[in-house]
């Protein structure tokens, strides 16, 4: 017996037509009018949905989602206005693939198309219905892209392996690639650029490289902080400036002590402004989690600290919104990309003209052993002094291997980044409870409400610290758990076998 159904993606607008002239003499499909609706197909700045082959469509309230790999379609009918995040969508399983696929990012708009609906049933000659077809024919212009779905019926299955062998004439193979037949206004964006850095070129060189690669990702979220679109363009701003950052500190003697230390100020000045921003965003994201941490009859308290909190967030916002606009802040980002330009002849280091790679290693090496002494010493009487130290030397060692990962195997590399991104949860979750309860707590003394309203905030942010001091104290011993993980035979060879061989060459 025959699957009950099939699913095709076809290059072209299949028609029934066409589909008949490939049936055999005795069956035909039943030619039903139908007019295209217009759609607008979305996604994120980050093109997520098109790096993934999906085709994200709105048309009028009916949002589509096809996958050009799998051919499925999923189809959601929204009863009220939709503001384009995934997470705001109607409970269903499209809206759980959306939001891991997108995460926090606003859906754009990024091409028009027309949406036709098929259902066709085939039918014998005595004009009974054997099968159906379904799917949708998603047009621009004269280039379209096919989405069908055979439907099987009892007793008919030599009709409907007719109907599949007529549409296997129509796939040409490999399933097409939609871009290519669609025009679809893409940003290029990508928070990882690829980055071609050369074993032997000097380290000054790659440095540079590293440095505007870092600075243009920076400036190609600006717009997007200031319109406000949603928070990860301040959080990719951020990222990559703290990168550059960290490629200023980790270089030792690439650049001089002086262009280091202008640089390092200019950038954290930078950086600076964004902070109570990006603060107050991470807690307006974590609501609901820290409204599970209390009882409901707390639950006022927080609504209250929660109002407080955006509007401290929108004020923050109205700042950076002034300050990324201003003439100042031009003059000053335009000055840094001349600095680094291939124009500018700045006061080398020391260690300027070291083979990339081999320099490289070096750094790493040398991270990694000292990381490894701090994680060796840890017990569970350690002071949180200590841990707070592992995290910062966890994260510089993984700047580290990412600036100079492109001179490495992929998967090797991999590898061992998964290891340390995993202790980096941790001792991430570990700092930022730890951070969480001391901003509580400034918030308190920055704040002063009387009567109920004033107690209620109280006795809510005191549960909430509470809460946060417990889970502070879990991740600790989830750190020390995944201490020795990190610190095996086996991710100790891992590391020499990568570094030490390049730390040696000549």
């Amino acid at each position: 017996m025959t699957n009950d159904s099939r699913q095709f993606v076809i290059a072209g607008a299949v028609t029934g037509r066409k589909i008949n002239q490939r049936l055999p003499k005795g069956s035909k499909l039943k030619l039903c009018g139908s007019e295209p609706q217009s759609g607008m197909v979305l996604d994120t700045f980050d093109g997520i949905l098109a790096g993934q082959g999906k085709l994200l469509i709105l048309a009028g309230t009916t949002l589509i989602c096809a996958d050009v790999q799998t051919a499925k379609t999923d189809v959601l009918e929204l009863s009220s206005a939709w503001n384009r995040f995934a997470e705001t969508l109607p409970e269903c399983d499209l809206k759980d693939h959306l939001v891991r696929l997108t995460a926090l990012r606003l859906l754009f708009p990024v091409g028009e198309v027309d949406v036709l609906n098929l259902f066709l049933p085939l039918l014998d000659e005595e004009k009974k219905t054997c099968c159906r077809l379904s799917g949708l024919i998603i047009s621009q212009e004269k280039q379209s892209l096919s989405f069908l779905q055979t439907h099987a019926m009892r007793g008919y299955d030599a009709y409907h392996q007719q109907l599949i062998q007529a549409l296997d004439g129509q796939t040409g193979g490999a399933a097409p690639e939609y871009h290519e037949i669609l025009t679809l206004e893409t940003s290029g964006y990508s928070a990882k650029p690829e980055i071609r850095l050369e074993p032997d070129a000097p380290v000054f060189d790659s440095l540079r490289l590293l440095v505007t690669t870092y600075l243009n990702v920076a400036r190609k979220n600006e717009e997007g902080v200031i319109a406000d679109y949603d928070t990860e363009f301040l959080h990719d701003y951020r990222v990559s400036l703290r990168k550059i950052r960290s490629v200023l500190s980790l270089f030792k003697n690439v650049l001089s002590e002086e262009d280091t230390a202008h640089l390092k100020q200019s950038f954290s000045e930078i950086m600076k402004e964004t902070n109570l921003l990006r603060d107050r965003d991470v807690y307006l994201l974590s609501k609901p989690d820290y409204f599970s941490m209390v009882p409901p009859r707390l639950h006022r308290g927080l609504e209250t600290l929660f109002e407080m909190l955006e509007e401290e967030r929108n004020r923050a916002h109205q700042a950076i919104r002034r300050m990324l606009k201003s003439q100042d802040y031009q003059n000053i980002m335009s000055g840094l990309e001349n600095w680094f330009g291939p124009d500018n002849e700045q006061l080398r280091g020391e260690f300027a003209n070291a083979p990339s790679k081999k320099y490289g290693c070096g750094l790493i090496m040398k991270r990694y052993r000292k990381v490894c002494r701090i994680a060796k010493s840890i017990t569970v009487e350690t002071p949180d002094e200590t841990i707070h130290e592992l995290r910062i030397q966890c994260k510089k060692l993984r700047y580290l291997i990412e600036s100079f990962a492109p001179l490495f195997p992929k998967k090797q590399i991999k590898t061992l980044l998964k290891k340390l991104k995993r202790m980096q949860e941790h001792l991430g979750l570990f700092n930022d409870r730890s951070v969480q309860q001391v901003s509580l707590e400034e918030f308190m003394n920055n704040h002063t409400i009387r009567g109920k309203k004033g107690l209620r905030l109280a006795e809510s942010i005191g549960a909430l610290t509470s809460m946060l001091y417990s889970e502070q104290l879990r991740e600790r011993d989830l750190i020390v758990a995944n201490l020795a993980a990190f610190g095996s035979p086996e991710t100790r060879t891992a590391f020499n076998n990568l570094f030490m061989i390049g730390e040696n060459d000549k």
